[in-house]
């Protein structure tokens, strides 16, 4: 099952920060079995993964994904949609490992980056803020690249 994900969200839950990739199978519960939420037939089945951002401290540092206590589902795809945890943040464009997150807004270059002082915001390559949670981030991200003459001093926490 090598489908190209059909969305990659990002959901934030307390300090963790989750990625969903959903992906369809392309078959029915005939092939997958019963959904595993709900138990029930499927017309068409989905498959959910999820994996954890978490501080590689132990193999040089840095950030990385892992998939340890995370989900791996088929089924429904409104099922498998209520079974992911978090506030959603983002919709990622590109199906990578990395564990920066890049998006486009108001035709602006935008990456996140986590590091251990928390979630960097640099806008068009220039550093722009530190942030606490990546949903901060993304609200600083979108409201500067939207109203770039009122943007805050990089030290300006809200």
């Amino acid at each position: 099952m090598n489908a190209q994900a059909l969305h990659i969200t990002v959901h934030e839950h307390g300090n963790a920060v989750f990625r969903y990739r959903m992906k369809t199978t392309g078959s029915s519960s005939e092939r997958y079995g019963a959904c595993e939420v709900c138990n029930q037939h499927a017309s068409e089945v989905f498959h959910l993964t999820s994996a954890m951002l978490y501080d590689r401290k132990s193999a040089g540092g840095g950030f990385g994904w892992t998939p340890y206590h995370c989900l791996s589902l088929f089924g429904h795809r409104e099922c498998l949609e209520a079974r992911r945890i978090g506030q959603p943040v983002m919709t990622l464009d590109a199906d990578t490992n990395d564990a920066n997150f890049r998006a486009v807004i108001n035709g602006r270059d935008v990456l996140i980056g986590r590091d251990c002082e928390g979630f960097k915001v640099y806008i068009a390559d220039s550093y722009e803020a530190l942030r606490p949670s990546l949903l901060d981030a993304y609200r600083f991200a979108q409201h500067a690249a939207h109203h770039p003459e009122r943007r805050r001093p990089v030290t300006a926490f809200d």
